[in-house]
């Protein structure tokens, strides 16, 4: 009767009886728009990480370096946060300087996913090996950088990005479903969303097709660092510092929320 639907729907349900049964032995807890806030400001650095890795699945790969590429574009946006941010400059100098690490992490991650795109469509290396790889790579980086240690403290106009509130809704939740969104409307009205789902299907009947399967895994990957290069901006600004390795366990829920879709 339902259809294609008929997971979704079975998901819905399930999320349906879990909050149900939390209401009922939870409700001065669980039922209070603090909570539900602040799940909201939580969840979303996760569900973009997931959402790249579904991305991934689609073309018949996997991203392993997601959380790395989060951990690299966070640590690279919280240097130049640190650096060049002064309590005495004006609120133009810290919006340029925003702008600048904001910048950075976007440019960063898809330079990461480019990488990641470039072993597996030209290289010929497997998914999950290049991604393997490359996870390693980027969080060693962004330890050589950081020696280890900790970056905190960043300025207040950041924070708004993690944990902001426009009328009740947090900041992070709005940039989550914008995102989703334009992901949705790549995948499903867009030659790049189609290409990708024949690429996953069938890559030598797409080749056949006059699809150019290297320029589309590339194009997939790049667009998984991105989703990656937003979760860290989403991340740091929440918490108020970053660290390497940080969100290490997002990486297999990812793969499980991921392969859902």
């Amino acid at each position: 009767m339902f259809g294609k639907h008929s997971k979704n729907i079975a998901l819905f349900l399930i999320m349906a009886f879990i909050i149900a049964l939390m209401s009922f032995f939870l409700p001065d807890k669980f039922l209070t728009v603090v909570n539900f806030q602040s799940m909201a400001s939580q969840i979303p650095e996760f569900g973009l990480l997931a959402i790249a890795m579904m991305i991934a699945l689609i073309t018949g790969g996997i991203d392993l370096s997601v959380v790395s590429i989060t951990s690299l574009t966070g640590v690279v946006s919280a240097l130049i946060l640190k650096q060049f941010t002064n309590t005495q400059i004006g609120g133009a100098s810290i919006f340029f300087t925003i702008t600048m690490a904001i910048l950075a992490a976007i440019v960063l991650s898809m330079f990461c996913g480019f990488i990641n795109g470039f072993l597996i469509a030209n290289v010929g290396v497997p998914p999950i090996l290049a991604t393997l790889g490359t996870q390693g790579l980027f969080l060693g980086i962004a330890i050589i950088i950081t020696h280890g240690h900790g970056i905190s403290t960043f300025p207040e106009k950041f924070l708004f990005i993690g944990s902001g509130k426009i009328s009740i809704i947090p900041m992070p939740l709005i940039i989550f479903i914008v995102c989703t969104l334009l992901v949705a409307l790549i995948l499903k009205k867009t030659s790049l969303g189609i290409s990708m789902y024949m690429v996953g299907s069938n890559p030598i009947a797409a080749r056949f097709s006059g699809i150019n399967n290297d320029g589309i895994l590339i194009r997939t990957y790049i667009i998984t660092g991105l989703l990656a290069g937003v979760s860290s901006i989403i991340m740091i600004s929440r918490v108020n510092s970053i660290r390497p390795g940080y969100g290490y366990a997002y990486l297999l829920q990812a793969i499980l929320v991921g392969s859902i879709f």
